[in-house]
Order: structure tokens, then C-alpha cells, then sequence
């Protein structure tokens, strides 16, 4: 199991890994615990500098991306590290706390689909190679005159108050929780929750209360795992 932070590869076979569902900020989150030796070094001055590595691949003030499983990510910052260097000098030993506030894991790449809109609820198949539901990112461009344009999911509807006219692109940002009108956050004026793509597949459709229905589309979305 090839185990990387923030770019910086573990020796693999020299890393064991602990995770752990807690309470982290008040809500779930995730624990990981890494457990390892360096490489082997000729000196007490090289182990320390590979110790430093790790320590350096790590952050107690921004979020770095840990990768435990291939093609996924969490998000995750430092709470604790000891180390312990050989005194024959050889290998180090230490011992990396970290904690990730959203306890899912997601896909390193976005999935992204493509659709262009010529009537009410024309849709895409959507599903996740997940195990949980994940938000979408939708980004909507007029083509001509929208009223009050959405995308739902049969359940969940997000819509963009007043008139869309041709050109302008509308990004209903489920991960964000935003909805942007040509670059202005205009969520205070959207109405409705954020569709879902989920295990199973489903649909993500266009939605209006009328205008003449022309636009382009596309979502994007990570697949999550808990």
C-alpha cells in the first residue's frame, strides 16, 4: 500500500497506518495514525534529515492531501509528532498524528459529464463509483433568456432566482455550497438544496420556469468513500 502527504512518499514497507472514525470540531471526522521507520541512512545527520521529511510533508495550520488507497484523498492536518532517531544511526522512528474534519475520503479526479439543454428536464445518467453520495459542481451557460434556471436530481432542486440571459453562466456548486451568476455570488437569491449523485446512478436535469430553454451544461463531481 503505497501511502503519500502532501507529495511526499512513505517508504513502503516501512509505514503502518491507523484510521479511526471521532468527534474532530464537533461534527465526524477521521483520525489517522502513521507509524514508521526511515530509510536506512549512513549517518545520524541523514536520518534526521529524513525525519524532517516527514514532519515538513505535514501541516498544523492548512490542510494537506493525504492519499492511504490509490486515486483517493483526504484532507487532513497535523495534531501530533515524535520521532526518535537510532543511535547506531541507521533508521528513525517516528509517530504522525493527523486529523481530517470531513471524514470521507474522495477521488483525486473529478468525474465530468457534458449536456446540452433544448427542453425541461433534459438530463445526464449520474452515479459514483462511491459508496456514499457526493455534491456536484453544475455550470450552466444561457444561450438564451432562462427564468429562474435549476438542476435537480428528482428530489433535491437548486434554482437561480429572475432572468439568466443569453451568455451568462450560472455555477450551482454543491461542494461550496455556492451559487455564482457570472462570478457573483448570488446564493442569498437561490432557493431550494443542492442536487445529489449517489450509488446507483440517477439523473441530473435542467429545470426552469420558462423562458425558451437553449443552454449548455456540465457537472463535475469526486467520488467519496467513507
Amino acid at each position: 500500500m503505497a501511502v503519500e502527504l502532501n507529495g511526499y512518499l512513505f517508504p513502503e514497507g516501512r509505514v503502518t497506518v491507523e484510521e479511526r472514525l471521532e468527534e474532530v470540531g464537533g461534527q465526524d471526522g477521521r483520525a489517522v495514525v502513521l507509524r514508521g521507520l526511515t530509510a536506512p541512512g549512513a549517518t545520524v545527520e541523514a536520518v534526521e534529515v529524513a525525519l524532517d521529511a516527514v514532519l515538513a510533508a505535514s501541516s498544523e495550520e492548512g490542510l494537506v492531501a493525504l492519499s492511504l488507497r490509490a486515486g483517493r484523498r483526504l484532507w487532513v492536518r497535523r495534531t501530533g509528532f515524535t520521532r526518535e532517531p537510532s543511535r547506531g544511526g541507521r533508521v528513525g522512528s517516528y509517530l504522525l498524528t493527523l486529523e481530517a474534519e470531513v471524514p470521507w475520503e474522495e477521488s483525486v479526479e473529478e468525474t465530468s459529464r457534458y449536456w446540452a439543454v433544448t427542453a425541461l428536464e433534459d438530463a445526464i445518467p449520474a452515479d459514483t463509483a462511491g459508496n456514499t453520495w457526493t455534491l456536484p459542481r453544475v455550470t450552466l451557460t444561457a444561450l438564451g433568456a432562462l427564468e429562474s434556471p435549476g438542476i435537480t436530481d428528482g428530489m433535491r432542486t437548486i434554482a437561480c432566482g429572475g432572468t439568466v440571459s443569453a451568455g451568462e453562466t450560472v455555477v450551482f456548486d454543491g461542494p461550496a455550497g455556492v451559487v455564482t451568476r457570472d462570478g457573483v455570488d448570488v446564493t442569498a437569491y437561490a432557493t431550494g438544496d443542492f442536487p445529489r449523485v449517489a450509488p446507483g446512478g440517477g439523473t441530473l436535469a435542467y429545470t426552469a420556469a420558462g423562458g425558451i430553454h437553449q443552454a449548455s451544461a456540465e457537472a463535475a463531481w469526486r467520488d467519496r468513500w467513507w
